[in-house]
């Protein structure tokens, strides 16, 4: 009962016949709920091939050490557990049942997801950095960095929009469509001028929604319908080495909460990369 870590018992059926005050604590069932019950209480539907392996390793005498799966609470939670499990034998020396060691190391999983996400991310921006940069071609860049950002949010059609100024100081608004064509684009969607987007970016901030609702109105790159009641969206600015809001990444999808806070990392370091690029070209 001192113990931080989950110790229960169970007979060669997978009966509990004891379960400690740690085991409480992570599962969520009292010790009265869970003895005489079934541990398949506590096993995912799609992970209870595992409880036959374990008992017939068991029936042989086998221990099964530090074994990584995971279990279920009883509010409905998926949590990452560690095992160790050990014959129990009377004093004949006959098998009985199993002595299960649970380790709750969720944090450990999560920490070693985020470490894993952060390792990928960078991988990606890299890989990015360097087919972003090796071109010279403003229509090049516009449309690479917008197929790229727009796999990579998962979105459902993605447009990037850039101020260029030319020869005569005449400021031209060059685009590029991922997912969607221009005709589609152009007749289907709200699309920027230059002062709508640097209005939009005021801030300089990204702009996310997980549903745009009545937000859409002050949005660009909407449905023309208005049929986005639940749509995600995300907007990603283009800065200049200037400090100047030179353009904007724009991604639509229908569903909700299509886009997350990685999502908005990950564009904006392309976003700076594509910054780079389009000054070099």
């Amino acid at each position: 009962d001192s113990s931080e870590d989950a110790i229960v018992s169970k007979n060669l059926e997978g009966i509990v016949t004891s379960w400690n005050s740690a085991a409480e604590a992570i599962f969520g069932y009292s010790a009265e709920e869970m003895i005489g019950q079934p541990i398949l209480n506590i096993i995912p539907a799609n992970r209870r091939q595992e409880e036959l392996m374990i008992l017939n390793k068991i029936r042989r005498g086998e221990r099964v050490e530090h074994y990584e799966t995971y279990r279920l609470t009883k509010d409905g939670r998926l949590i990452a557990v560690s095992l160790t499990i050990s014959p129990i034998k009377n004093e004949l020396g006959v098998i009985t049942g199993a002595s299960k060691i649970a380790r709750d190391i969720t944090r450990q999983k999560e920490d070693e997801e985020n470490l894993e996400r952060i390792a990928r991310d960078r991988q990606i921006l890299n890989t990015m950095a360097g087919t972003i940069l090796q071109s010279l071609d403003l229509n090049e860049v516009l449309q690479n960095v917008t197929n790229a950002t727009t796999e990579l949010t998962n979105a459902a059609c993605g447009a990037f929009f850039f101020a260029k100024e030319d020869e005569e100081d005449q400021t031209i608004l060059l685009q590029a469509f991922s997912g969607i064509s221009l005709q589609e684009a152009t007749t289907q969607f709200v699309l920027p001028d230059v002062n709508t987007f640097k209005a939009l970016f005021q801030q300089k901030k990204t702009i996310r929604f997980d549903e745009m609702g009545s937000n859409a109105a002050q949005l660009t790159f909407v449905p023309a319908d208005k049929n986005y009641l639940n749509a995600s969206y995300l907007a990603v600015p283009l800065i200049s080495k200037l400090g100047e809001v030179t353009g904007g990444l724009f991604f639509y999808h229908p569903s909700r909460a299509n886009f997350t806070a990685e999502h908005e990392f990950l564009v904006s370091g392309v976003a700076a990369q594509a910054a780079i690029a389009l000054e070099n070209a």
